[in-house]
């Protein structure tokens, strides 16, 4: 069984799309992409078979658009599209098809999206390394790949200079109490923040004096 296209109309309200009718019944939308790849035009016959086709390639296309909106926002890992796709309903096929697409492109990257990513958490966040190979680590990317870019691009001496700085901060919004206390808090804080107690341990010796300020 098959039908003949009849009218093809542009949508008013979303560009690049077009409406499909048989006579006075409304067939499908497609893009225009979808247009041209078909050949569809008025007087087309079009099987059962073929609509199914136009259709999957519809989805596919859809797919594709939602998956470049999110990269237009920003970067992202392989498993965080993967997820926000799932999360929209589509079909898990048609996303390990789109992931790979993206992938040949070079528009999702793993490597690059790990690199851009730990430079930010260091930059703008002064985040340590523990706290930083957790985040990477819910993203999906490879363990081995975060070690070595941690190593390449968060030195010890920017850490200890970085938690340093937080420190410094965070003592001076402590209330006056032990200095004991003050020393956990710190360490707790330092701790949460992503760094080790190797790096902390020297800065907390260091800063007994302010903790230990006798205005208190």
């Amino acid at each position: 069984m098959s039908i003949t296209i009849t009218r093809i109309e542009s949508q008013k309200r979303r560009k690049n799309r077009y409406s499909i009718f048989s006579g006075d019944q409304f067939i499908t939308g497609v893009s225009d992409q979808t247009l041209l790849e078909f050949n569809l035009h008025t007087g087309k016959k079009l099987t059962e078979k073929k609509l199914d086709k136009i259709n999957e390639r519809e989805d596919y296309l859809r797919l594709r658009e939602q998956a470049l909106r999110y990269l237009a926002r920003r970067a992202h890992s392989k498993r965080e599209m993967k997820t926000k796709l799932s999360q929209k309903g589509f079909d898990s096929y048609k996303i390990i098809q789109i992931i790979a697409e993206l992938e040949q492109k070079k528009y999702l990257d793993d490597a690059h999206f790990a690199r851009v990513f730990i430079q930010d958490e260091i930059r703008l966040k002064k985040t340590g390394p523990l706290r930083i190979r957790q985040k990477l680590r819910e993203k999906g990317i490879d363990k081995e790949l975060a070690e070595q870019l941690l190593h390449l691009l968060y030195p010890e001496d920017l850490q200890t200079i970085h938690a340093a700085e937080l420190a410094q901060k965070k003592v001076k919004n402590l209330t006056a109490q032990p200095v004991a206390k003050k020393q956990t808090q710190l360490a707790n804080y330092l701790k949460n923040k992503g760094y080790t107690w190797h790096i902390t341990g020297h800065i907390i010796q260091q800063l007994t004096g302010e903790l230990s300020d006798e205005r208190e």
